[in-house]
């Protein structure tokens, strides 16, 4: 099903690195439901990549104030996915980020938001 929405990216070499970026996020932020979050994680993110490469990024008023709510988590994810980056040869915008950001604050655990 992955590889169905891919044009440019191998969906088990894609698999297979935001699996582990996944668990990187989940050991540091407390996401409610790991399964819930993976099935958005991964769609949202091979996606992400996918647009990176083709150049054609999701463009976004105000990201400023969604990565000045949670500051930390934009920082932990821009170094997190420097490896992305790297291996792509992409650079994922800020716009990017902030949606991803909001992914992971809508499955943190309801304590802590």
């Amino acid at each position: 099903m992955l590889e169905e929405n891919l044009i440019f990216l191998d969906g088990t070499t894609i698999y297979d690195l935001l699996e582990e970026q996944a668990k990187i996020i989940v050991s540091h932020f407390p996401i409610e439901s790991y399964e819930d979050f993976w099935i958005k994680f991964l769609f949202h993110t091979s996606n992400m990549v996918e647009r990176a490469i083709r150049k054609e990024q999701f463009e976004r008023k105000k990201i400023s104030s969604i990565i000045d709510q949670s500051p930390e988590l934009y920082r932990f994810l821009k170094s997190s996915f420097s490896s992305i980056e790297n291996r792509f040869a992409i650079d994922i915008k800020d716009s990017e980020i902030s949606y991803l950001m909001e992914l992971i604050n809508i499955c943190m655990k309801s304590t802590v938001k």
